[in-house]
């Protein structure tokens, strides 16, 4: 399994390695970067090392004779990578990464991010195995500000379909998406993120403490990174406007958490550290409603289905969540989600948790269980490993 990055908080990576090595596989997992959140048993090449080899092999000559043939390519993967140094270290990275795998040798390869493409690509002409790309997002657009990473994860994502015999996504919005502007990609095998448990654990009293606030308040949760485009800045903004036994309580961190802190009421929103992926669902236990209020902002957004619209339900939690397609797709069927507009503001945000009896609370509960039951992560680790299985049978 290889990503950019291999997050100890990525619930997708450690359920996908959980189920392979449970099916019997020898997994080994590589990152293009190493970093403090980085999974246990992850290896991250050493890319300074393997370049120091190819220069006194004479490597560097055939490095830069052929970079004025690649300067266009050269110039769009800085474009999405950032100045030259960084283009350079990736550059590196691919080589390293690729040369790693080739040692290694595995039958078929998982791989995430469009970064780690290149060095797939490379190995795969090294003579390597098969190669599973499974796209978390629809890259293309996962930031609609950035044109320059747009064009590069187009031209990457084009130019690596080719060497890739399996293709793996995480709904059918995204799927579709895919079909239609990468079309050299192989059919797409939908494994959704859902989650692992199947029954919510009892309630300890831990999120309640840790936020400072009494057991009988009710509390609307966000779990998960504070970045841009969730629509933090309103429910923030709604937590002073929620209705009297209500609070907002922030789990996670994030480069918006100075600024969602300096704007929160201290008296009616909390916030709390991050807690271990394990350990998740005894926190999300005690939470009354789940916010998902990801913004319609790009395609990317527009389909996506977050971890969390299927880590709510199973911890017994419904969800205040925006219209977006997917997730109205898969919860309204079962009653387990209350839907504002994408771009809702605080008032409105408020207003709707306010309208919520515990009549209706109670009804998504059921929805939940419900839903958790028909949507479990097992089914979707089957599909998972038997694509797995099918490209190494074919190798």
């Amino acid at each position: 399994m290889v990503a950019k990055l291999f997050d100890r908080g990525d619930g997708r990576l450690l359920k996908q390695r959980a189920a392979l090595r449970a099916a019997g596989a020898e997994v080994g997992c590589f990152a293009m970067i190493d970093h403090a959140r980085s999974a246990p048993d992850v290896t991250t090449p050493d890319w300074r090392a393997a370049r120091t080899r190819t220069a006194m092999t004479g490597g560097i000559v055939l490095a830069a004779g052929v970079f004025g043939a690649r300067l266009a390519a050269g110039r769009a993967t800085r474009d999405a990578i950032g100045d030259a140094s960084s283009w350079l270290a990736y550059r590196g990275q691919v080589r390293a990464l690729a040369d790693v795998l080739a040692a290694w040798r595995p039958d078929v390869v998982v791989c995430s991010d469009p970064e780690t493409l290149p060095a797939v690509v490379r190995f795969k002409a090294l003579g390597g195995g098969a190669v599973l790309y499974d796209a978390h997002e629809f890259h293309e657009e996962e930031d609609h500000t950035d044109p320059g990473r747009q064009a590069w994860v187009q031209k990457v994502e084009t130019r690596a379909a080719g060497a890739i015999d399996g293709f793996v996504t995480v709904n059918a919005g995204i799927a579709a998406l895919y079909a239609e502007r990468r079309p050299g990609l192989p059919p797409a095998v939908i494994v959704h993120n859902a989650g692992e448990l199947e029954t919510p654990p009892a309630y300890d009293g831990r999120l309640h403490r840790a936020a400072g606030l009494p057991a009988s308040t009710r509390i609307l949760l966000f779990q998960g990174g504070l970045a841009p485009m969730r629509g933090l800045e309103a429910l923030v903004d709604a937590g002073a406007w929620l209705p009297e036994g209500w609070a907002l309580v922030l789990m996670g961190s994030g480069r918006l958490e100075p600024s969602l802190r300096a704007r929160a009421d201290a008296d009616r929103v909390r916030f709390v550290a991050p807690a271990p992926f394990a350990e998740l669902p005894q926190w999300t236990v005690g939470a009354a409603l789940g916010a998902l209020l990801y913004e319609d902002l790009n395609l990317n957004q527009r389909h996506c289905s977050p971890n969390k619209l299927w880590e709510y339900p199973a911890a017994g939690v419904p969800m205040l969540a925006t219209d977006l397609p997917e997730i109205q797709r898969l919860a309204s069927p079962y009653g387990v989600a209350f839907f504002v507009p994408s771009g809702a503001g605080a008032t409105d945000i408020a207003a709707r948790v306010a309208s919520l009896t515990d009549a209706d609370l109670a009804e998504a509960r059921v929805g939940a269980a419900a839903f958790t039951r028909l949507h479990s992560w097992r089914a979707n680790a089957e599909a998972f490993v038997s694509e797995v299985a099918r490209l190494a049978a074919d190798r």
